[in-house]
């Protein structure tokens, strides 16, 4: 079936797809992208990049990134306890803390996020999303060697509207949200948006009976802007979003394999799950709590000469959650996790152009600081650890590992200059320079609860916790600061060549960099920067009288210091592949052969990998006591969420109707499959890797009373296939378990607009 679908993806979109009205008339009506921080068509725009406009968003019920991986090459999307992790060919990250940078910028209006947990906000009232695909080292700069993800709001109108949706779905999803929108005055405009989505969940936790997996999120919007003059505009926006639910859900994949610290087998009885695979059977129902509040305000001045842009922005963001380790139904590891931050950042932009506009230039300047605490704190029962189950104690060994009073400044200056020296050809040049500093007080220490202890057992239970102690915490430290800098120059250089409106090609290489770290499992421990050394060749094409549109990339980077995530015991901790590697192609292609059909596809091949990299397993360890695995050689092993090949395969129907209740129906019918996924640098075993699978989605819309009442319904997953997004290791007791992805879902929305 793989090789049948290979990398084809048809949808049927109607007016919500890329071919919008003008579509209707065999025509591909023109996308504006924000991608180089002034808008510009897309396809005239070197960069390879996809967008999904609010009509598309909102007819294939898309939040966030999680459902357009679908729809856009090389994009893996995965999710645990509500933290995104996102890569883009294959570069990205899995730290689901506060201590690791992500390898693919998150912005919203032109802000960059700085904790991937807060990104659910950037799911409200958008107005197009934009992934961009390579390093973006120069106007994006920090966090973006795997690309950026642009989620640009809608803004305020000159007319007075609003709309209200409401809807239903499985497993008890009830949502709604709207917004009023129009001029207070000719030159002041305002928006508010409300949001309020709930769904209980698709598992049950087996050792009680509550549901997990749901969400309760509640979010508004408001914005604000003002023509001050005709050339200077003011905006500003402000968000806050709320989420609760009852994740992370995972359910332990080798149960069977359980053991104590001491290596020995856990023999209690009953261990994983017996139902459904989005059950779970812990003794602890999870918890995830996160919220966050973010306010830009966008200055806006345009001469005749230059254009200034001032981005001003805050960042509040707590993240609060509990969840069980070994995610059984015994008390072996539970974790307590949180986070708080405050961040600002400040952008400007000025740009222009000269001698007769063959010189195009854009400077800039960026600062941001991050202000905030992390905390994860493991308990672990003593008895069940240990198997001192004839003779119970009831202790527990708790584990700080703090990063307090954490200050992360970035600053960095940026340039580009593009040169038409001829009528079709272009020469860019750019270059940012960044320096960075993160300072914290690290902690971790171990402290033994022996309020529950017998007075007859304290001496048996020092005898067994002692070592166990000093295995996990070979060396302790409290508020002990830590402090590193980095610094990169990363240019850019692109020669594109455009004998017509409808064909572009460029070539291009550019350098990208990710800050290193301070580690929050090892005193005195940091992890240094990665650099990524990028190079592409792009086309652009449209045929056809603008029927068909090819764009399409070959690309080939190399990695220095790769940042890797580590299970260390019972912590996590980043270290580095020396020399990591890509090489790739993808392609998107949308065609229209009638007035009332169109097709898109998207294709992928990436062999990604790492090049020069040892490290040990801990599961190889005989118990945790006695670490005596030897580093293994991984070199040619593959990149975290880099599948060989991906590919999206779709039909698009719109059906219009001579009434004057009903005016248009639509259709999508969507296939997405992909290569088998690694989630650890030990994807040879089964455990830490999903087997290749097939995806088929179905839409349909109706549009009435003049496009004001609409009625979607969808159904996701249609022959509700069992994958997983994600993996967690204990290997102190040889135990991982998996996250599982929704199963097959539906949903009714309706929406009225006046």
């Amino acid at each position: 079936m793989h090789k049948i679908i290979y990398g084809i993806s048809i949808s049927l979109l109607a007016s919500t797809s890329v071919l919008a009205a003008e579509a209707r008339r065999s025509m591909i009506e023109e996308v504006v992208v924000t991608a180089t921080k002034r808008d510009g068509s897309l396809q005239d725009t070197t960069i390879a990049i996809s967008a999904m406009s609010a009509e598309q968003l909102e007819f294939r019920d898309v939040s966030s990134l999680s459902d357009m991986q679908n729809s856009v090459p090389n994009l893996q999307y995965g999710e645990i306890g509500g933290v995104p992790f996102i890569a883009v060919r294959g570069i990205g990250f899995n730290l689901p803390l506060g201590i690791g940078e992500p390898g693919v910028a998150v912005h919203v209006d032109n802000v960059a996020l700085p904790r991937l947990g807060s990104m659910s906000t950037a799911g409200m009232d958008m107005r197009q999303i934009e992934v961009l695909r390579g390093p973006q080292g120069t106007v994006y700069g920090r966090n973006a060697t795997g690309g950026a993800a642009n989620f640009v709001s809608t803004p305020p109108t000159e007319e007075f509207e609003g709309k209200i949706t409401l809807g239903i779905g499985s497993e008890g999803r009830q949502n709604g949200e709207g917004y009023l929108s129009g001029s207070f005055t000719d030159n002041f405009r305002g928006r508010i948006f409300y949001i309020s989505d709930e769904f209980d969940g698709f598992g049950i936790n087996e050792f009680n009976g509550d549901k997990v997996g749901g969400n309760k999120t509640e979010g508004v919007r408001a914005a604000l802007s003002w023509d001050v003059t005709d050339n200077l505009t003011i905006d500003l926006n402000a968000y806050q979003r709320t989420d609760e639910g009852s994740n992370p859900t995972a359910s332990p994949v080798n149960a069977g394999g359980l053991t104590t610290v001491l290596g020995t087998p856990f023999l209690r009885p009953d261990i994983g799950v017996k139902g459904d695979p989005n059950n779970i059977n812990d003794d602890r129902t999870p918890y995830t709590a996160k919220e966050t509040e973010l306010g830009i305000l966008t200055v806006s001045w345009a001469t005749e000469h230059f254009d200034l842009k001032s981005i001003s922005a805050k960042i509040h963001h707590t993240t609060d959650q509990y969840y069980s380790v070994d995610a059984t139904n015994y008390f072996i590891i539970d974790a307590i996790r949180d986070e708080d931050s405050d961040t600002i950042s400040q952008e400007f932009n000025l740009s222009g152009s000269l001698f007769d506009s063959r010189v195009d230039w854009l400077v800039g300047a960026f600062y941001f600081q991050d202000k905030g605490n992390t905390n994860f704190t493991p308990i672990l029962g003593v008895d069940e650890l240990t198997g001192l189950i004839s003779t119970p104690t009831g202790a527990g060994l708790v584990l700080d590992a703090l990063l307090e009073d954490q200050n992360n400044v970035a600053k960095a200056l940026f340039t580009e200059v593009s040169w038409r020296f001829a009528d079709d050809w272009k020469f860019l040049v750019g270059a940012r320079y960044s320096e960075e500093t993160k300072e914290a007080l690290q902690t971790f220490y171990a402290t033994l609860d022996v309020s529950s202890v017998p007075p007859s057992l304290l001496g048996i239970l020092n005898t067994v916790v002692s070592p166990i102690a000093g295995a996990v915490i070979s060396d302790s430290c409290e508020r002990t600061p830590a402090e590193v800098s980095f610094n990169s120059f990363d240019p850019k250089f692109e020669l594109s060549w455009q004998p017509s409106d409808e064909i572009l090609v460029y070539v291009q290489n550019q350098r990208g960099f990710k800050a290193g770290g301070i580690s929050s499992t090892e005193c005195g421990q940091s992890y240094v920067p990665e650099e990524v050394n990028s190079s592409e060749i792009g086309l652009k094409a449209q045929f056809f009288d603008n029927r068909l549109t090819i764009n399409s990339a070959i690309f080939h980077y190399e990695y220095t210091d790769y940042q890797v995530l580590e299970y260390n015991g019972i912590g996590l901790r980043v270290i580095s592949a020396p020399k990591a590697s890509g090489s790739g192609a993808e392609s998107e292609i949308v065609y229209a052969p009638t007035d009332w059909m169109n097709i898109d596809v998207a294709l992928s091949y990436l062999d990604a990998k790492y090049d020069e990299f040892m490290d040990a397993d801990g599961f190889e360890d005989p118990n945790f006591l006695v670490p005596t695995a030897e580093p293994r050689d991984l070199s040619g092993m593959p990149l975290n969420r880099a599948p060989r090949y991906t590919g999206n395969l779709g039909l698009n129907f719109f059906i219009p109707f001579d009434s004057s209740f009903i005016n248009e129906s639509q259709i999508r019918l969507e296939a997405y499959t992909t290569d088998s996924i690694a989630f650890t640098q030990f994807s040879y075993k089964d455990s830490d890797r999903q087997d290749g699978y097939t995806l088929f989605n179905a839409y349909f819309g109706l549009s009435m009373l003049d496009n004001k009442l609409s009625v979607r319904t969808f159904v996701k997953n249609i022959t509700n296939e069992d994958y997983i997004i994600g993996v967690f290791t204990a290997d102190i007791i040889h135990l991982t378990s998996q996250i599982h992805a929704d199963p097959r879902s539906y949903g009714l929305q309706v929406s009225y607009g006046f």
